[in-house]
């Protein structure tokens, strides 16, 4: 079924006119800080993150991977240092000239397991995007993420992300300038015995790097 769909996907945009169809793919520097359970868990780290958008007419897809290696703020007992592999999923449909309407998935994988709180969630939102010149824009984001689940158990009836971006083209509409903001919180609940217990996560990465679009 995975096949059947990939295959007619490709076979929809192979159909539509060229001037219709945008590809672009990227490649950052991040870096991030990362907390659980308010003040009492904090890391911060850096490392690299690489994407692929599509795009057909009022339509994008785009996939993204970010790897991060975590180290504790200060020196903690408890804590020991740990990496992040976030992946994203995001789909877009473009309501207006400047706004657009996304949902999506993230997935927040943690090594090892114990360190930290590996997550899943959807999300759904919007997107304002203001173009400057010809390849050049900043996009403003927001969205709620929903449906979380996290390795230690417990669950989020809210969570939130904002985020806010730039491309800029500097010699050639096609190579491309990047960076962007991200700031995600999910007001994670655990319970101890017949104790109701707030375990927020928060999670900010910057990435700043450059992308090919065609």
């Amino acid at each position: 079924m995975n096949a059947r769909l990939a295959a007619g996907l490709v076979l929809l945009i192979g159909a539509a006119p060229a001037s219709a169809q945008r590809v672009s793919a990227g490649v950052q520097l991040a870096g991030a800080e990362y907390a659980e359970q308010g003040a009492s868990l904090r890391f911060a780290g850096a490392g690299g993150s690489g994407y692929l958008a599509f795009g057909w007419r009022r339509f994008g897809l785009s996939f993204a991977a970010t790897h991060l290696a975590m180290q504790p703020s200060e020196a903690s007992d408890v804590a020991e240092p740990f990496d992040i592999t976030q992946t994203d999923i995001r789909f877009r449909v473009r309501a207006t000239e400047l706004v657009s309407v996304e949902a999506g998935f993230v997935h927040r994988d943690i090594q090892p397991l114990h360190a930290a709180q590996s997550m899943a969630a959807t999300r759904l939102g919007a997107v304002l995007n203001f173009p400057l010149a010809v390849g050049s824009d900043v996009a403003v984001r927001a969205s709620y993420l929903g449906g979380g689940k996290f390795s230690g158990g417990g669950s989020a009836p809210f969570g939130v992300e904002v985020g806010l971006g730039a491309n800029y083209a500097p010699w050639s509409e096609r190579v491309r300038i990047t960076g962007d903001l991200e700031f995600q919180r999910l007001d994670r609940r655990i319970t101890s015995g017949t104790e109701l217990l707030q375990a927020p996560i928060q999670n900010s990465i910057a990435r700043i790097g450059i992308q090919l679009a065609y």
